[in-house]
């Protein structure tokens, strides 16, 4: 029985190490206003799924933007971005509308592994 439980035990340990809840990079937001924000690797996605999230002033979230262990967010960025580079989009409001993209009505930040490194993967909006 306990030979059993072991087995049970290491498996669940395994299995739930396939689905880890990695949130590597930090946003804080230290400014008075509160934004919406949009992780990418593609800069011709912006308007894809139109999907955004808010960071309220003087508040921090770690956004899931990559799934798995150690090197998730780097794989992420190094597969799926043609240069290697995160780029991050700060809007005013929650709406992400064509006027808003055609208008370049955003703040853009772009940052290479590198740079998320030196930065211990911590952003700051100021």
């Amino acid at each position: 029985m306990k030979k059993y439980l072991l087995i049970l035990m290491i498996l669940s340990l395994i299995l739930s190490k396939c689905h880890v809840d990695n949130r590597k990079l930090q946003l804080i937001n230290k400014s008075k206003n509160d934004y919406f924000y949009r992780l990418l690797t593609d800069t011709n996605d912006l308007k894809k799924g139109l999907h955004i999230e808010k960071i309220a002033a003087h508040d921090s979230v770690r956004p899931l933007f990559a799934r798995g262990g150690d090197g998730a967010w780097e794989y992420q960025i190094n597969t799926y971005s043609p240069d290697s580079t995160l780029n991050l989009y700060l809007f005013d409001q929650s709406t992400l509308t064509d006027e808003l993209v055609k208008h370049r009505k955003f703040r853009k930040f772009t940052y290479k592994i590198g740079d998320l490194n030196k930065l211990n993967w911590k952003l700051i909006i100021y």
